[in-house]
């Protein structure tokens, strides 16, 4: 079932990370989908999809970082996911990958605040690709 709503529901069309449409109902239903993927047995499949969606989250977090005044509560919510995310992948003993969503979250916030310098050597963050499985 989980594979065919994979199929089925276009990511073009229906995005995992849905809190700019003001449906973040369906970012609880990806960290579901994780937890499910884990518990079949599924790992590689819920990692794939825990990176995508955390990709997704910091995307729009760093959007709403630089428009902090006009999304606080965006923002926050994506930070919520994203703790979310973290705790089912860790709950599922996936800790080299739960640390590493928490790692390049907190580096964006250090980033924002100014404590890094960059990211990437110096280079402008570049959200969509920060996290890899490999």
């Amino acid at each position: 079932m989980l594979d065919k709503c994979q199929r089925v529901v276009r990511r073009e069309s229906y995005p995992l990370e849905s809190i700019p449409v003001g449906f973040s109902g369906n970012d609880y239903m990806v960290c579901e989908m994780v937890e499910l993927y884990y518990r079949l047995g599924e790992t590689e499949k819920a990692r794939e999809l825990a990176v995508e969606f955390f990709n997704e989250l910091l995307v729009s977090s760093r959007f709403y970082l630089e428009y902090y005044d006009y999304a606080q509560s965006e923002f926050e919510l994506c930070g919520q996911y994203v703790y979310y995310l973290q705790d089912i992948v860790s709950a599922m003993g996936d800790k080299d990958l739960a640390d590493k969503i928490g790692n390049n979250f907190e580096a964006l916030m250090n980033y924002v605040t100014g404590e890094l310098d960059g990211i990437n050597e110096g280079k402008d963050i570049k959200p969509d690709s920060v996290l890899t499985l490999n």
